[in-house]
């Protein structure tokens, strides 16, 4: 209640549903959001309850010191898996201010759903769970470095079940939650003191584990897709494919867990990328990384599908980095014209398209034939 302190809620609701959106395969902004409070007009994106909000000198503040919890709800629109940040700064007062994520209900006066982190004017930090049937305590830290009666750049990252918070670009406290992801709105909050707030950033982020055996926001194009062992199984022996419930991407990050098994005359199995379609199963645009499942990497542009291999690797027999009927964690980075690809923390291709065909499209996981595991999954669009 407005007399709870911000870090330990005791009014509950009951948990949400993620929004349907996902469930029926409908497409999910992808885009990065901002606010930075250089505008009048910025305190209209935002539902104002307790205390007294002002914007002033490109900052969102709290003017009122005070034991009641103030919220200032983004109203632009709902996160589920997201990197959220944020810059603080106390004025005075002794109590706490920070960030709610996952929060169903916009108007809400009460933070009784989604993920609390908050922040004295010493740097204590913590990370509470909303979550029926009692408020947990996921996480405590001190933050260091912290610039006391200055600005702290608060940084939060939701993945699925895990939570990840960083001060100052210092890992600060991470954990696990117990509820269930949900799409929500980012709330800052204040209580018991004055504090401002600037540089408000959301990145969204698809990230799937597989875990519950659900298949939200995964689109089966072609072949035979479930999730089996908690990751997703691609079965069939003609081949398959799969779009993902994104915008349209330019510059993002791609990482994921893939593993491929030749005995069951798979070849080949990877990502396509800026695709112009997101149903784009016989691959006419974009690029496609393509793992043969045994040594061989290849990047390829397709234009009306046909490929321009644009690079290569190929592991050594001994010492390499690819595992054949195994599991590879790739992490993909495309940044303009340039594509960089790298496994267990090791370079194989950095290459640039001089043509630049395809700026900006869909992720699209495609699969030759044969055998395909993949798991967690994460597609992160860049600022």
């Amino acid at each position: 209640a407005g007399t709870t302190p911000a870090t330990g809620p005791v009014t509950l609701t009951p948990p949400f549903s993620p929004d349907a959106l996902l469930h029926v395969g409908g497409l999910v902004d992808s885009q990065p959001a901002a606010e930075t409070f250089t505008q009048a007009t910025s305190l209209r994106e935002f539902k104002l309850r307790g205390g007294r909000w002002i914007a002033r000198a490109h900052a969102l503040g709290q003017a009122q010191s005070g034991g009641n919890l103030a919220t200032a709800t983004w109203r632009r629109r709902r996160f589920d898996d997201a990197s959220v940040a944020v810059d603080v700064h106390f004025a005075s007062g002794a109590g706490r201010a920070g960030i709610a994520l996952r929060q169903v209900d916009p108007a809400a006066t009460l933070l009784t759903t989604g993920v609390l982190v908050s922040v004295d004017r010493s740097g204590n930090l913590e990370v509470w769970e909303a979550a029926s049937p009692s408020p947990r305590r996921v996480a405590a830290a001190a933050a260091s470095p912290w610039r006391a009666n200055d600005w702290n750049h608060v940084e939060t990252t939701l993945r699925g079940d895990r939570i990840v918070v960083s001060v100052n670009g210092a890992l600060t406290a991470t954990g696990r939650l117990r509820g269930r992801s949900e799409l929500g709105f980012v709330t800052l909050f204040t209580y018991g003191g004055r504090a401002a707030f600037d540089s408000l950033t959301a990145l969204p982020i698809f990230y799937r584990n597989f875990d519950d055996g659900r298949l939200d926001g995964v689109l089966t194009l072609r072949g035979s897709l479930r999730t089996d062992a908690a990751r997703l199984l691609q079965s069939s022996l003609t081949g398959g494919a799969a779009g993902f419930a994104t915008s349209p991407l330019g510059d993002f990050t791609l990482e994921a867990s893939l593993r491929t098994d030749p005995s069951r005359g798979t070849n080949g199995a990877g990502f396509v990328f800026r695709a112009r379609s997101r149903d784009d199963v016989t691959s006419t645009s974009g690029y496609y990384l393509r793992y043969d499942g045994v040594r061989h990497l290849e990047l390829q542009r397709l234009s009306s599908g046909s490929p321009a291999i644009l690079a290569t690797y190929d592991d050594p027999t001994t010492g390499g980095v690819l595992t054949p009927v195994g599991w590879n964690r790739l992490l993909v980075t495309v940044r303009g014209s340039r594509i960089v690809v790298t496994v267990a923390g090791r370079t194989l291709i950095d290459a640039t398209d001089a043509a630049s065909l395809w700026p900006t499209g869909y992720v699209i996981f495609r699969d030759g034939r044969g055998l395909t595991r993949l798991d967690d999954l994460t597609i992160q669009p860049s600022n």
